[in-house]
C-alpha cells in the first residue's frame, strides 16, 4: 500500500511536536479536557494500537517511546523542547510500516487508512491551535479528509432526521 499521503500528514504533526517545550504541556487542547502532554501520549497510544491492529501485537514491537508517562513528561529539561517528535515519529513509522505490510482485505485497509489520515490531520490542527502555530494541511488532503468525514456524517444525520 502506498502510504506516502499518511507520512506528509504524520510528518506534519512531528513538525509540531518539534515545537513543543516544557512549559508547552499543559495547554489546553480546546473541546477535548486533554492538555498538549495528554495529546502527545494519546497519539502514540493510539498509533502503536492502530499498528498492533493491522500487523498483530508481535509484529507491531514494543516500541513505546522514552517519554510514555506524564511522569517522564515532567522530568524533561526545562531549557528547550521536549523532543516528543522523536517519540511520535518512531510510533509513526510501525504504522506506516504496519500498513505498507497489511495482510487484510482492501477495504478493510482503506477503510482504517483514511480514518488514520483523517484523526492524524484533525490532531495535528488541534496541536496548532494550542500552541497558536496554524496548521493548514494540503488542500488535496483536507478536501480527502473532509470527503471521508462527510461520509461517515451524513448517514449518522440521516437517521436522526426520522
Amino acid at each position: 500500500m502506498n502510504v506516502s499521503t499518511l507520512h506528509t500528514v504524520t510528518e506534519d504533526l512531528a513538525g509540531l511536536l518539534s515545537e513543543v517545550t516544557p512549559g508547552d504541556l499543559g495547554l489546553p487542547i480546546f473541546g477535548t479536557g486533554e492538555d498538549v502532554g495528554d495529546l502527545y501520549l494519546s497519539l502514540v497510544q493510539q498509533t502503536l494500537a492502530a499498528a498492533a491492529a493491522l500487523a498483530g501485537p508481535a509484529n507491531a514491537g514494543d516500541t513505546w517511546p522514552e517519554l510514555r508517562s506524564r511522569a517522564d513528561l515532567a522530568a524533561v529539561d526545562v531549557s528547550g523542547t521536549c523532543g516528543l517528535d522523536v517519540g511520535y515519529r518512531e510510533s509513526a513509522r510501525v504504522l506506516l510500516a504496519a500498513f505498507a505490510a497489511a495482510e487484510l482485505p482492501d477495504e478493510i485497509i482503506t477503510a482504517r487508512y483514511e480514518e488514520q489520515l483523517a484523526t492524524t490531520v484533525l490532531r495535528t490542527w488541534d496541536l496548532g491551535e494550542a500552541l497558536g502555530l496554524p496548521y493548514q494541511p494540503d488542500a488535496a488532503i483536507a478536501r480527502r479528509v473532509l470527503r471521508h468525514l462527510t461520509a461517515i456524517l451524513e448517514p449518522a444525520q440521516g437517521a436522526g432526521r426520522k
